[in-house]
């Protein structure tokens, strides 16, 4: 990512220094106005998604983090599959040659999307098993310079065991086979939770530096500067990444007092300057997530199928 944000930045320095150079006020100079848009597109586009613009957006203190990752840590994941669905057309095209003026005829083939479905992955029971957060604030401490952390919470799902797997892949393979309309189709999966954000900008330190914020980001980029914003961004903060792992059942219930146990040693924790405070408490599922299905002589927990689709 780093090596591609310096590709566009260079492409985009390019295309202002060559505009000038070869600007003519008395012959067209549509070329490199159209170079100059698309290399002004790219840029900003990779600047504006670039996980600098995210850190600054999603500003919280030391003491608002507990409160959030408390709510993270009794948040249920979900587990969202999307399928779209497409086949490609013989597009023929007529257009005028520039240089000549004669018509060319000429066929390309176009992607038609004609289908697309979500579905979560509907379980029984969770529990959060992210274990100790410490949040390091050695670097506020011993170098008041740097007043923020950069903190990176990617999520994890974890199956407690092949049965829950199992029902996974029979879901997967039923919501597939449901929007399997046309000859071919993209599938992904991805994992997210209500109020999540993967990246966060954690003030732990008094230091109120100049120049620092969203705002001053949006700008260094349209200056086409953003890559030394975030060297400058870089002096005043720590990074510290942090996993959030959730341990699903499909078939028990994980908070029941026989097997809450296995889990508690992996509860999620925060450590703040000595003190940890510890997220032992009943980690509940809503009830529209899983259905209940007997199985032989035990009670399972299967995905409903018959659960509607959400389409766009």
């Amino acid at each position: 990512m780093k090596c591609w944000c310096w590709i566009t930045t260079f492409f985009i320095w390019f295309a202002i220094i060559f505009t000038i150079y070869n600007y003519n006020p008395n012959k067209e100079n549509e070329a490199y106005f159209i170079l100059l848009a698309f290399a002004a597109i790219i840029y900003l586009i990779t600047a504006w998604c670039d996980p600098a613009a995210n850190y600054l957006l999603n500003f919280t203190t030391c003491a608002d983090v507990h409160d959030y990752m408390e709510k993270l840590f009794y948040t249920p994941i979900k587990k969202v599959m999307k399928i779209q669905c497409y086949h490609n057309e013989t597009v023929t095209i007529t257009e005028k040659d520039s240089n000549t003026g004669e018509s060319v005829t000429r066929t390309t083939t176009q992607r038609v999307d004609t289908h697309s479905a979500k579905e979560e992955f509907k379980y029984m029971s969770w529990r959060d098993v992210s274990g100790e957060f410490v949040i390091d604030i050695g670097g506020a401490s011993s170098n008041h310079r740097q007043a923020f952390i950069k903190l990176h919470l990617p999520l994890q799902m974890q199956f407690v065991n092949d049965g829950t797997a199992e029902d996974f892949q029979r879901q997967k393979e039923r919501f597939i086979e449901r929007n399997k309309r046309d000859v071919m189709y993209d599938y992904e999966d991805y994992l997210t939770m209500d109020g999540y954000k993967k990246y966060n900008l954690v003030r732990v330190s008094d230091a109120t530096p100049k120049f620092f914020g969203f705002y001053w980001y949006i700008l260094s980029s349209l200056l086409t500067l953003s890559e030394f914003y975030k060297m400058y961004m870089d002096t005043y903060c720590i990074t510290q990444e942090f996993v959030i792992t959730k341990m699903v059942s499909s078939r028990q219930d994980l908070n029941a007092p026989q097997l809450l146990q296995n889990y508690i040693p992996m509860a999620p924790s925060i450590v703040h300057a000595g003190h940890a405070v510890h997220y032992n408490g009943p980690m509940l599922i809503p009830l529209n997530m899983w259905s209940e299905a007997p199985v032989g002589n035990a009670l399972s927990y299967q995905p409903d199928v018959s659960a509607p689709l959400i389409k766009h």
